[in-house]
Formats: C-alpha cells, sequence, structure tokens
C-alpha cells in the first residue's frame, strides 16, 4: 500500500482565492511560494482557530503530518522585509495545531510569506522572545541552534543577559528542565536552586541592523542548513 505524506508540500500548491490580511480564510492559503514577498516580524500572537482539513488529507491511504490553522498578529512591525498592515491573520500549518497557540498573547518573531493580501507561515518558523524591562525584545539561547530563516551571521549578535533586568518568568523552574534541556546545555544558564535563567540572548535592535545592512547589499538574509 503507497503512503503519501502530505504537509509540507502543500506550501508549493498553485492559486486560489485571495483573500486579504486582515480577514479570516475559509482554508488554507495556496501560492506558490517563490512568488510570495518574505519577511521577518515581530508581533503579538494570539489564537485563531482550525482551517478545514487539506483536501489532499482526505484521499485514501494518505497520512497527513501537519494540521491547519490561522493565527492573529497584532502590532505587527518588520525586523526584515516588509509588513504592509500592523494586525495580520496569518494560516500555518502544524503538528500540534492550535496547541501551542492556545495560550496568553505572546510576543513572538516569525517567518512571513505574503502574496496578494494572504499572508502564510512556514511550519513552526516562530521563535518566543523575551522582554528586558526597558522595552528591548530578545531572542534568547536556549540552545545554541537558530532558525536558518535568519543570517548566518546571527550567532555573533550574542550578548550576555542581565537577569535583574528581565521578569522572574524567564527562569525555567527544575520540572520544566527536560522541556528546554537545560542539563544538556548547561553553559547556556545561571542553575540555582530555584531554577536555570538563560544566560545569552540576542536583541531584536541588533538583529533588525543586521538584517538591514545585509538587503542593503543584496546578501542573504537566511542561512540554509547544508544538512539537506
Amino acid at each position: 500500500m503507497t503512503t503519501t505524506r502530505a504537509a509540507i508540500a502543500t506550501f508549493l500548491m498553485g492559486m486560489a482565492t485571495l483573500v486579504q490580511a486582515d480577514e479570516i480564510p475559509k482554508t488554507f492559503p495556496r501560492f506558490d511560494m517563490l512568488k510570495a514577498e518574505s519577511s521577518v516580524a515581530v508581533g503579538r500572537v494570539s489564537a485563531g482557530a482550525a482551517l478545514p482539513e487539506l483536501e489532499e488529507c482526505t484521499r485514501p491511504n494518505t497520512i497527513c503530518l501537519h494540521w491547519p490553522f490561522w493565527f492573529h498578529v497584532d502590532g505587527v512591525t518588520a525586523v526584515s522585509g516588509h509588513v504592509a498592515r500592523p494586525e495580520l491573520i496569518v494560516s500555518t500549518l502544524s503538528h500540534y495545531g492550535l496547541e501551542r497557540f492556545v495560550k496568553p498573547p505572546a510576543i513572538r518573531l516569525l517567518s512571513l510569506k505574503t502574496f496578494q493580501g494572504q499572508a502564510v507561515m512556514p511550519i513552526n518558523a516562530w521563535e518566543n522572545l523575551a522582554e528586558r524591562r526597558d522595552g528591548e525584545l530578545f531572542l534568547v539561547d536556549y540552545s545554541g541552534v537558530w532558525p536558518t530563516w535568519l543570517p548566518c551571521a546571527t550567532p555573533q549578535l550574542r550578548e550576555a543577559l542581565d537577569e535583574r533586568a528581565f521578569s522572574e518568568t524567564l527562569r525555567i523552574e527544575p520540572d520544566e528542565y527536560s522541556s528546554f534541556e537545560v542539563e544538556e546545555h548547561r553553559d547556556l544558564f545561571h542553575i540555582t536552586p530555584e531554577g536555570a535563567f538563560p544566560r545569552y540572548g540576542i536583541s531584536i535592535s541588533r538583529l533588525r541592523t543586521l538584517m538591514t545592512t545585509l538587503s542593503a547589499r543584496g546578501a542573504p538574509t537566511n542561512c540554509p542548513s547544508n544538512d539537506n
């Protein structure tokens, strides 16, 4: 029996009915990702709702590993590229569906693809951000691994985090160590009996400067993996 795994390939489908960036889609948007405008943005993310199952996932002998849904982003500002609106409805696919989005609104760094009013986030192309008490946002280093949709020079922007300048909520409780792989990356945390605090992070201001400079030079603003 032949099994078709339909997930990532759905991003490279043909055109469909277009919607506006602030309009809730009725189905998962379909457009050629190579024709889409790429951007990296910061915004406050809140849960939306599930979208109908992908058509290809309803076919016999088909197993789908990711499920479509939409979420809302407000206060959107660009780190790289252009974002047309301060509020967006973004569609995406995830193995966990809405599970990681049905939480209090959180500020996140997002990789976006937009085409004729539609906004799509590639699978799991987001990172949580931590806010310093002065308002500066930081991408926290939990593992030394950075998204491929950020520049190869991103690790060079890493700086030490002052624990006193951040909320206590950034501290990882001992019972959460396995989720953050604290024991595997002990050098990246200040570990005390009360918990583990991340030692390093990258400010979004510095990341924006780097990406703007690279873009002006016509240099890549991403860093594709060589594993493929």
